[in-house]
């Protein structure tokens, strides 16, 4: 029962919060409540785990939900984090007046996201993929009326559709050749057939591409630091610690298929490793407060994918483990950069600093973020980054070598955001109001920062419930992980703690500002993409106006001149035929039965069809009311359709039963 009720309970939210959330307080309790409800569930589960496969429905319609480590594991991240933000978004989106439209998504995201996790076939898996990409969009054009919000809803909306394209393309690939959508029964026919290894190949590297659209991965990484237009919750929640873990967890899940094919694998790691490295190069330049974070969750996301790749039980260990470390973390580091935009209104780096004396507390957990980003023991982000390079030193030396250079940059771009925003003087009269949120914010910040300091402790733990078995952290290691940290740490306390450098001292020559500007610019990526679109634009009106006007256009006029010519022939010869002497009394008979078949037609024949057309026309007019191009209405519309079905579904079951 747990295992339906952790979904199906905030997506029953989601449709009652139209109903209810005319007032602010009733939509608040109940996205509280039902997300609640949600993480309740998922933890009954982790301490009552019994793995299984549970169904309901009719034969032909039935909703799996497989309960193993990984999907009670993901659900548990998922819901938890997520009740964490709701309680966080009630001081945070108290001033905003289109609550109930935010609540509504929150929900749906919440349910929509923990039954993708807990699906038990990929066609389940795609729908509910589906569902949490238009929360994705909804929620980050959520004030769209601001120009870049809407650009950067519409920009991760067709960014994600093509590894979603990619993702449908494998899903049916696989399903035509094996009748089936069970992740279990398609690895089966795998192992049965090995002839069907290359065709495999494809479909695995196609689903994969799903994953790279989702968890933002190069080449498809370019709407996630957009994406921060939307509310401080959401780049939290979605961008950071859930949505964007889905691509992780399908690659995690997809092992079990695809772990006989090393090539599938070797792709997964160097595109994991590649992004990582590129990803971090950008954030160490960047100057918004959320921005870097986005970065951040981009190049972590990468190693993650590293890891996995690998396809060595270490590396899945530190991949999976990572995405609960990475989630608990990041989701407070956006939670600390929320309460400092809450406070501040402030984005740009270059505005703040001297907040630590104004805002102690969240200097004090942004400071545990930052630590645990850069992999500081004992704190949580130690542990698993330092299970995955111990995992691509064993099996990859090329993706140990982008990992440890990821790593480096990573500890340089945290501090340097962290004094950036915390350290010096105010550099401008915002931050100099900045100020400590209120309860409710802070719940959240410290429940997370608790978290971060004491994960570590939960290593083992995981370790017997994925039943892996892992080395200890050898000496090797911590020196290291120590070298890493000190060759990270020593630039950004130079530059931007003890001011013994300028930051801008590697940007004055004509090389250095060369590749500063690259890395602001984010490698021109997106510049090459717009010169793409904006390139096949000018092709097409080229083609139109060569091929449409020149050549069709051309010759329909053509055709229509021989007409006219053909039929002023044809009217000559009637004229000479009907008005010649000997036809004029059968020509005037012939007239007159026209003009009764003329009546008849006009009459008879076209009122029907008239008739016709006016129903149609009435019917077309009150139907096209239901069209309002409102999206909300049209997703409250699908939501409803599909809880009733799935209601209808649970009633008939238990009927059957």
């Amino acid at each position: 029962m747990y295992e339906f009720l952790n979904w199906l309970v905030p997506l029953a939210g989601a449709l009652l919060t139209p109903v209810i959330g005319r007032r602010r307080r009733p939509a608040e309790v109940l996205a509280l409540l039902t997300v609640g409800v949600s993480a309740a569930s998922s933890l009954i589960l982790l301490l009552n785990f019994e793995e299984g496969l549970s169904t309901l429905g009719l034969p032909g319609l039935t909703f799996g939900v497989r309960t193993d480590a990984l999907s009670v594991y993901m659900a548990v991240i998922a819901s938890t984090i997520s009740f964490l933000i709701a309680l966080y978004s009630i001081e945070y989106m108290a001033k905003d007046s289109a609550y109930t439209r935010y609540y509504f998504f929150f929900q749906l995201f919440v349910g929509s996201m923990v039954a993708l996790v807990m699906a038990d076939n990929l066609l389940q898996t795609f729908i509910f993929w589906e569902m949490v990409g238009l929360c994705s969009y909804a929620l980050i054009g959520y004030w769209y009326r601001k120009a870049s919000a809407s650009r950067a809803g519409l920009k991760a909306f067709l960014t994600t559709r093509l590894g979603d394209t990619a993702f449908l393309t494998g899903i049916v690939l696989l399903y035509a050749n094996t009748g089936t959508f069970s992740y279990e029964k398609i690895s089966e026919a795998l192992l049965e057939n090995p002839s069907l290894q290359g065709l495999f190949l494809v479909g695995g590297l196609l689903i994969f591409w799903g994953a790279v659209g989702k968890s933002a991965q190069f080449p498809l990484h370019v709407w996630l630091p957009d994406a921060m237009e939307g509310p401080s919750t959401v780049s939290a929640l979605i961008h950071a610690a859930t949505m964007v873990k889905a691509g992780v967890y399908l690659a995690a899940r997809t092992v079990e298929i695809f772990h006989v094919l090393p090539q599938w694998g070797l792709y997964i790691a160097y595109t994991g490793a590649f992004t990582a490295l590129l990803a971090a190069t950008m954030a160490t330049v960047n100057n918004d407060l959320k921005r870097v974070l986005a970065y951040s969750t981009i190049s972590q996301l990468g190693l993650m994918f590293a890891a996995i790749g690998l396809l060595i039980e270490e590396g899945l260990a530190g991949g999976t483990f990572h995405i609960f470390s990475h989630a608990v973390f990041k989701a407070l580091l956006f939670l600390s950069a929320g309460a400092v935009l809450h406070a501040t209104r402030l984005n740009d780096l270059r505005k703040m600093g001297g907040l630590r004396r104004k805002m102690p507390l969240t200097f004090a957990v942004s400071l545990i973020g930052i630590l645990a980003l850069s992999g500081v023991p004992p704190l949580n982000g130690f542990f698993t980054k330092e299970l995955i390079i111990s995992a691509s030193i064993h099996g990859n030396l090329l993706v140990f070598a982008l990992i440890a250079v990821t790593s480096m940059l990573t500890v340089f771009y945290g501090f340097r955001w962290l004094a950036l925003v915390y350290l010096g003087d105010a550099r401008s009269r915002e931050a100099e109001h900045g100020h400590d949120p209120g309860l409710l914010m802070k719940i959240p910040l410290v429940v997370l920062a608790v978290g971060t300091l004491l994960g570590g402790v939960t290593m083992g733990s995981l370790s017997s419930f994925f039943e892996v078995r892992l080395e200890g952290i050898s000496v090797v290691g911590l020196l290291l992980s120590g070298a890493i940290i000190g060759t990270g740490l020593v630039p950004a306390y130079l530059f931007y703690y003890s001011r013994t450098l300028a930051p801008d001292i590697l940007t004055r020559g004509r090389l250095g500002g060369s590749i500063y500007r690259m890395l602001a610019r984010g490698y021109y990526i997106d510049d090459l993409y717009l010169g793409f679109v904006k390139g096949f634009i000018g092709v097409s009106r080229a083609a139109y106006a060569r091929i449409e006007n020149a050549v069709i256009d051309g010759f329909n006029y053509l055709l229509a001149l021989l007409a006219k010519l053909a039929g002023g022939e044809l009217n000559t010869l009637v004229e000479h035929v009907f008005f010649s002497r000997g036809t004029i009394r059968a020509g005037g008979r012939a007239i007159i039965m026209g003009d009764g078949a003329i009546k008849f037609d006009f009459g008879v024949i076209d009122g029907a069809v008239n008739g016709v057309m006016r129903v149609l026309l009435g019917l077309g007019e009150r139907l096209r009311r239901v069209q309002t191009g409102v999206l909300e209405q049209y997703v409250f519309i699908v939501s409803v359709a599909a809880f009733f079905l799935m209601s209808l579904v649970l009633v008939l079951s238990f009927i059957g039963a």
